[in-house]
């Protein structure tokens, strides 16, 4: 587990901060006397008295607690993951795509999901998703598909990094990841690649493409974002 620090806003409160961060607003005194906040409480006293600028550590204990990939007509996989906590609007979903021989809409071989980008963000499920079902907070849902290939151009093997991410402002820390994916051959004949932790050298790869990924806007980094593993 590891701690977030969030710079206090006006008008922020302890209760609502801690609910955008996939905590039940209830549980603020056990956040507020957590050691790592032990130097604001002492400087401030109640939570009342937070100011602006003040750095507040929010616990993120998540985890995926679902995972699964499987065959769907049609040439398709579907992948479906849940994590636990409460929704929290700072917290959600960012995937890196390698899209084999196959890439689509002009897009390169290796993308930041959507491929090609239907916003400005990084993040898999765009605003207006959101605002439409807030549950994609907590859960992801993939349906790739492809035609078959040429026999010239040899088995798709289609993969992606799922990650599920912590967002502060411009900052996506990412709390933990999984590789997925499928094998299609020009037969037609699809095989789903079960969902596995990735590898140190996956993950540096993963965090690279995050960085030199592009939306609507442009590039991410670019525009100010920045991406870390969880420290």
């Amino acid at each position: 587990m590891y701690y977030e620090d969030v710079k206090i806003k006006p008008r922020d409160t302890i209760s609502e901060l801690i609910e955008k961060y996939g905590h039940k607003g209830s549980k603020w005194p056990t956040i507020w006397d957590d050691p790592k906040n032990s130097a604001l409480k002492a400087k401030r006293g109640k939570p009342e008295r937070i100011q602006a600028g003040d750095v507040f550590n929010i616990p993120i204990p998540w985890k995926i607690t679902s995972k699964s990939v499987s065959v769907v007509p049609r040439t398709r996989v579907k992948c479906d993951a849940e994590r636990d906590g409460v929704r929290g609007t700072q917290l959600g979903w960012v995937q890196t795509v390698d899209q084999s021989n196959q890439p689509i809409g002009g897009t390169t071989q290796q993308c930041v999901d959507a491929c090609p980008p239907d916003d400005a963000d990084p993040f898999y499920w765009t605003s207006a998703e959101l605002v439409t079902d807030p549950t994609l907070h907590k859960r992801f849902v993939d349906t790739p598909s492809r035609p078959p290939p040429t026999v010239a151009q040899g088995t798709t093997r289609w993969r992606a990094i799922l990650s599920f991410v912590v967002f502060t402002e411009q900052r996506v820390t990412i709390v933990e990841s999984f590789l997925w994916g499928f094998d299609l051959t020009p037969a037609g004949v699809i095989t789903a690649v079960a969902p596995r932790a990735i590898t140190a050298a996956e993950e540096t790869s993963h965090l690279a493409l995050l960085a030199a990924g592009t939306g609507t806007g442009g590039a991410f980094s670019g525009a100010g974002w920045t991406f870390r593993k969880a420290p």
